[in-house]
């Protein structure tokens, strides 16, 4: 990867996108969520999930993905046939003396496809019936 960081967390920040540290996923108060980035605050924000590893093991390589964001919007000028929600990520690296890069990856890596319906979301709560 080539291209420079979206923006960068810091430590605390990071301990609140990765939880307990196993990649298990978990969702950001919007409320915290716009406070890391203000656009995932907005008013067509359906949730903000998260995941990573920590503590990082040492043999992480510098621009290795060490934890993710799945941002989750509610799609407010659809096109026909639309589906209701977009998914965006966002891949987050080894800390610098920054702190730790996030790489705004768009629609590429999402857990759930980019052009969602609410059952589709179902992969980020796994005790939805």
């Amino acid at each position: 990867m080539s291209k420079l960081p979206n923006f960068y967390l810091s430590e605390d920040e990071f301990k609140l996108i990765v939880g307990d540290g196993g990649w298990k996923i978990n969702e950001i108060p919007l409320t915290l969520a716009g406070e890391i980035r203000g656009h995932f605050g907005i008013d067509t924000s359906y949730c903000v999930m998260a995941s990573g590893v920590s503590p990082i093991p040492p043999k992480v390589k510098h621009q290795q993905p060490v934890a993710g964001i799945d941002w989750i919007r509610y799609e407010n000028k659809p096109k026909p046939n639309e589906p209701d929600f977009n998914v965006y990520h966002y891949m987050i690296t080894q800390k610098t003396d920054q702190g730790y890069p996030v790489f705004d990856m768009g629609a590429k890596d999402t857990v759930a496809p980019h052009w969602s319906e609410l059952n589709d979301l179902k992969v980020y709560f796994k005790d939805w019936k």
